[in-house]
């Protein structure tokens, strides 16, 4: 690492400490389609440095399966293996369903398209693997005694075969993946992976990393428009991993219905992506002027302290307060959950929302002004303000007297506009603790009430308490501060609770770190992949007011200064129709901090 190496990971350190969110681990990444990957050179410093970074290079196979077509299709694989590591790739990783093609059906995989253990039509390509003391990722259709079909990779490594992993997500032709996650140990940190769509709620992602990954790699078919990108992006900001996705090309014709439909895959994006969520690799064939297979090399570093451990210093999972997420366990919204989830849920039905953005004052009467001032005819029952909407940065001490101006003049407000619910928060400074950023809710007929965070910030450790929920004619209405919103397993654990709309007031972009105005953006669209409607506004003066269909999005309205104030009726029976991750008891004893027995299991 050279000096400006050195100083810019002291200053992002230094940085990440300060606002106590996610580590911004330094980086290099060389770049190169069709050619090596250069690894990362120390030189001498005169200045004492820490511990040099790991470096590898990975190599994404962004190939063109032909359907059906298992040999043909491994002999290319072969290929494009023993090219990569001939030119210094240690991580290789072919698409999903890579021997295969993507539209097959159960029968074909139980005959001559099925792969079984141990795999031995893949021996090349394991003994690949072990010539050149690397790891190699191959999706197939895997065939066992007990199960007609799995969608499965194959992980070979320096020692042959080192196991499979297996798709949660199901499909027509193939079943649930039953087995833990596997995290590879290896030289240059340790790797897991994850198929496709598995990436769309937080859940495998989540477990791979609290298992110690430093890399989590996704062999893909995912093509289309779906915002991919920002997803894995979330995933690895809120997780501190690199994401490396290797996706395919080309079209397939789908013969599986009752009409035949052209699966165009060139927009399918493989891409690399940093522990900060920054994209440094993407590639699709639909940007290239005569695609073919491609070879994409990118290379990662790791901490070395990381290496070999399960240490991660990122704030979203450093901190993690596994009581807060008991939520996870229930069976609600799972694809074949009962209808008594929704037994003690308010009767759905619309609810306004009105959210609004600005910049907070010191002076809560300058604040009510401009709400005053934005405000409109439109009525709403739930209310959502940017973080210390009303008060600002100065710590209450005591708390506010709400029977006296400027903050009476606020609750009179409120139930003059009939608002049921309104949030924001506030800074408290409780007798004989330190200041602390707390959720302040105003509510029709009760007494304002300030609810501290769930999460370690700065000085303030966390309550570890559940997320409150607040429930209003039509709509239960999650709540969360801008920080505690960005842990995954809270909006898992909000939605399975019966969330219909979830309420986030945030200062979070306004603190510096890695969770900027693109990147909260980017987490709260990724956050309502649980379906449920989605009310945000950030001290820093912008916030997103998002509909969900349950399992789609039906419309993102982003606020601005230009912009700043945004009232929708949210009509919550749609989002009661949301599916979520049935789990094994291993995956809860993951995410929940307990200890659960290794192997296969039944989900709640």
């Amino acid at each position: 690492m050279d000096l400006r190496g050195f100083v810019d990971r002291i200053g992002s350190l230094v940085r990440a400490s300060y606002a106590n969110h996610s580590v911004a681990w330094p980086a290099t990444l060389v770049l190169a389609v069709g050619c090596s990957g250069g690894a990362s050179g120390n030189t001498r410093s005169p200045l004492p440095t820490p511990e040099a970074d790991v470096t590898v290079t990975i190599a994404l196979l962004h190939m063109a399966p032909e359907l059906g077509r298992r040999d043909h299709n491994v002999a290319k694989i072969e290929q494009l293996v023993e090219e990569s590591l001939s030119k210094g790739a240690k991580i290789v990783v072919a698409p999903e369903l890579a021997t295969t093609g993507y539209s097959i059906t159960a029968q074909e995989v139980s005959g001559s398209l099925g792969s079984v253990s141990p795999f031995p039509e893949l021996d090349r390509i394991r003994d690949l693997a072990a010539s050149y003391a690397a790891y190699v990722y191959v999706g197939v259709a895997e065939r066992t005694p007990s199960t007609p079909a799995f969608n499965s990779v194959v992980i070979f490594g320096p020692g042959g075969l080192l196991g499979v992993e297996r798709k949660r997500g199901t499909a027509p032709w193939h079943a649930r993946g039953d087995l833990p996650f596997k995290v590879v140990p290896t030289p240059y940190g340790e790797l897991a992976a994850v198929i496709c769509s598995d990436t769309y709620l937080p859940d495998w992602v989540r477990i791979a990393t609290l298992q110690g990954a430093d890399v989590v790699v996704a062999p893909a078919n995912w093509w289309g428009a779906y915002e991919q990108e920002a997803i894995w992006a979330t995933r690895a900001r809120e997780n501190g991993v690199w994401m490396a996705v290797a996706n395919r090309w080309g079209k397939e014709i789908d013969r599986r219905g009752p009409e035949p439909y052209v699966y165009d895959m060139n927009d399918a994006p493989s891409v690399v992506i940093d522990p900060q969520g920054r994209i440094r690799l993407r590639h699709r064939a639909m940007d290239m002027p005569a695609p073919a297979d491609e070879i994409l090399y990118a290379t990662l570093s790791i901490p070395r302290a990381r290496i070999g451990t399960k240490s991660n210093p990122t704030d979203t999972v450093a901190n993690r307060r596994p009581q807060a997420y008991p939520d996870l366990a229930g069976p609600c919204f799972a694809p074949s959950a009962p209808a008594s989830c929704e037994t003690g849920l308010p009767p759905a039905g619309k609810v306004g929302v009105r959210v609004l953005s600005y910049v907070p004052r010191a002076d809560p009467a300058a604040n009510l002004d401009v709400v005053a001032a934005r405000w409109g005819d439109a009525p709403a029952e739930l209310v959502v303000l940017p973080a210390l909407g009303i008060s600002g940065g100065a710590a209450q001490t005591p708390l506010p007297d709400w029977s006296h101006p400027p903050w009476s003049s606020w609750r009179e407000f409120v139930e003059r506009k009939g608002v049921q619910l309104l949030v924001t928060t506030i800074l408290e400074r409780p007798s004989g603790t330190g200041a602390r950023e707390s959720l302040l809710v105003l509510e029709k007929g009760r007494p304002p009430r300030t609810i501290p965070a769930i999460h370690a910030a700065a000085a303030d450790p966390g309550s570890g308490r559940r997320p409150e929920l607040v429930d209003l004619p039509g709509a239960r209405v999650g709540l969360l501060t801008g920080h505690d919103a960005v842990f995954p397993e809270i909006g898992v654990a909000l939605a399975k609770a019966g969330a219909d709309i979830v309420a986030i007031s945030s200062s979070l972009a306004s603190a510096g770190g890695v969770w900027d105005k693109e990147a909260l953006l980017s987490a709260w669209k990724t956050e309502t992949n649980a379906g449920f409607h989605l009310a945000a506004s950030d001290a820093a003066g912008f916030g997103l007011l998002v509909e969900s269909g349950g399992t789609y999005r039906i419309s993102t309205t982003e606020l601005s200064a230009r912009d700043p104030v945004k009232v929708l009726a949210l009509d919550t029976p749609p989002v009661r129709g949301r599916k979520l991750n049935v789990y094994y008891p291993f995956d809860l004893g993951v995410l929940l901090g307990q200890r659960a027995p290794p192997g296969r299991g039944q989900g709640p």
